[in-house]
C-alpha cells in the first residue's frame, strides 16, 4: 500500500494541465524517485473524476473502471502517490469521503491549487467557449455551488473554501494543502517548483518543456469562437467530438497561434473578484492549512490595467479574424489530403507489385492495414 497520496483536486485554470502534463511525460523519472502518477491513459483520471462524483458521462466499459484501476495501482505500489484532476473539487463531502477511503491506509494529503478570482473567472469562461458556450464575458457567472457535483465548471471547483471544507473536513490540517499560482510576471517554472516539493519530486528532474500548455485565445479570437459556436452543426456533440474539433482544432490549433490581445473583466466585477478574494484569503488564513508560496498572491493588486472586452470588437477586426481562420484550415485540410494520396500511392505500388495469389499478398496486406493506421495518426495529429 502506498505510504502517501497527495490528491490533487484541483481548481480548474490554476496550471493543472501543465502540472499533470509534466508528470505523465516524465512517469519513469517519478517512478526512479519513489512516486506513482498512476493511471493507464491520460483519460483516466477524467473518467476517474465522473466515477467520484457518481455523474452519467461515463461513455463505455474502461470508463467505468479508471477509479478501480487508479485505486489498485495506489494500494499495490509502496512510495508516494499523486492523483490529479482538477474536476475532483466538485465532489460532494460524502464523495470525497468515499474517494479517501478508499485509498487508506495510505496518509492522503489533499492539495489544492488556487489563482485569484480576477485571473480565474475570465479563463475559466475562455475553457467554456471551447465547449460551445455563447454567453458573452460581460454576463457570465461560473454555476453556483448549489449545481452539485456535476458542475465543474462553477464555484463548486473556483471556491477553494468550500472545496477544502468538503474534502478536507476529516483531514488535520496540515493534510491539507493550498498551492498559490504565481502572479503574472513570476519565473515561469515557480508553479511546477511548488507543486513538486510538495509532493517530493524533485523539480529539476523534469523535462517541463513537455508540458501540455492551454494557450489563452486573444480577445477578437475569444468574441469571433463565441460567435461561431451557435452555428456550430449539433452533428459535433458529446464528450469526445466537442473537445476534439472546436478546443483542441478550432481553439488551440487554429485561433491560438493567432495571437491577439488580451481581454479581462470589466472595472466593476473586477472589484466584486478582489473583495472575494480578499474574503477567501481571510478564511484560508484562519483554516490552518499549509500554504505552499502565498496567500497574498491570491489579491489581485488594486490598480490593474483596464482591460479590452471580447465584446468590444469591431466587425472589421472579426472579418479579419474569420479569414485568417479559414486560410489556415483550407491550408490543414490540403495538408491531410496531401499526405493521404501519398499513402494511397504507396499501397496501390505494393499491389501492384505483387500478383494475386503471391505468397506476400498476405504480408502486403498486413502492411496495408500499418499504412492506414500511420495516416489514421497523421490525421489526427494535424487536427
Amino acid at each position: 500500500m502506498a505510504r502517501r497520496v497527495f490528491f490533487h483536486i484541483g481548481a480548474p485554470k490554476t496550471g493543472t494541465t501543465f502540472l499533470q502534463a509534466v508528470m505523465w511525460a516524465n512517469r519513469d523519472t517519478l517512478r526512479r524517485q519513489g512516486v506513482l502518477f498512476p493511471g493507464d491513459w491520460w483519460l483516466d483520471r477524467v473518467w476517474a473524476t465522473n466515477i467520484v462524483r457518481e455523474t452519467s458521462n461515463i461513455p463505455h466499459d474502461r470508463a467505468r473502471t479508471s477509479w478501480n484501476r487508479i485505486v489498485k495501482q495506489t494500494r499495490a505500489y509502496d512510495g508516494t502517490v499523486v492523483i490529479s484532476h482538477e474536476f475532483f473539487a466538485a465532489a460532494s463531502r460524502e464523495q470525497a469521503a468515499k474517494a479517501i477511503a478508499a485509498l487508506q491506509p495510505a496518509e492522503v494529503h489533499v492539495v489544492y491549487t488556487a489563482r485569484d478570482f480576477v485571473r480565474q473567472v475570465p479563463a475559466l469562461w475562455q475553457e467554456q467557449l471551447k465547449f460551445r458556450l455563447t454567453t458573452p464575458l460581460s454576463e457570465y457567472e461560473p454555476e453556483p455551488l448549489s449545481a452539485g457535483p456535476r458542475s465543474h465548471f462553477g464555484w463548486r471547483t473556483l471556491d477553494v473554501v468550500d472545496a477544502l471544507d468538503r474534502w478536507g473536513r476529516d483531514l488535520p490540517p496540515e493534510h491539507v494543502h493550498v498551492v498559490t499560482v504565481p502572479p503574472s510576471g513570476a519565473p515561469p517554472g515557480l508553479l511546477w517548483q511548488r507543486f513538486a516539493t510538495l509532493c517530493g519530486i524533485d523539480p529539476d528532474s523534469c523535462d517541463t518543456d513537455l508540458g501540455r500548455a492551454n494557450q489563452s485565445l486573444g480577445s477578437v479570437e475569444a468574441e469571433l469562437l463565441r460567435r461561431v459556436n451557435p452555428r456550430i452543426s449539433n452533428e459535433i456533440r458529446g464528450p469526445r467530438e466537442v473537445p476534439t474539433w472546436v478546443r483542441d482544432y478550432l481553439g488551440h490549433a487554429v485561433l491560438v497561434p493567432h495571437g491577439g490581445t488580451r481581454f479581462g473583466l470589466s472595472p466593476k466585477r473586477a472589484d466584486d473578484l478582489r473583495e472575494m478574494s480578499r474574503e477567501a484569503v481571510r478564511r484560508l488564513d484562519s483554516a490552518g492549512y499549509d500554504v505552499v508560496g502565498d496567500l497574498k498572491e491570491l489579491i489581485p493588486p488594486d490598480d490593474l490595467p483596464e482591460a479590452r472586452q471580447p465584446e468590444d470588437s469591431t466587425e472589421t477586426e472579426l472579418l479579419e479574424a474569420a479569414l485568417d481562420t479559414i486560410a489556415v484550415m483550407l491550408k490543414n485540410h490540403r495538408d491531410v489530403a496531401k499526405d493521404r494520396n501519398k499513402w494511397r500511392a504507396k499501397a496501390r505500388r505494393l499491389e501492384q507489385r505483387h500478383a494475386p495469389g503471391n505468397t506476400l499478398v498476405r504480408r502486403v496486406r498486413r502492411g496495408l492495414g500499418r499504412a492506414r493506421a500511420v495516416v489514421r495518426a497523421q490525421v489526427r495529429k494535424r487536427l
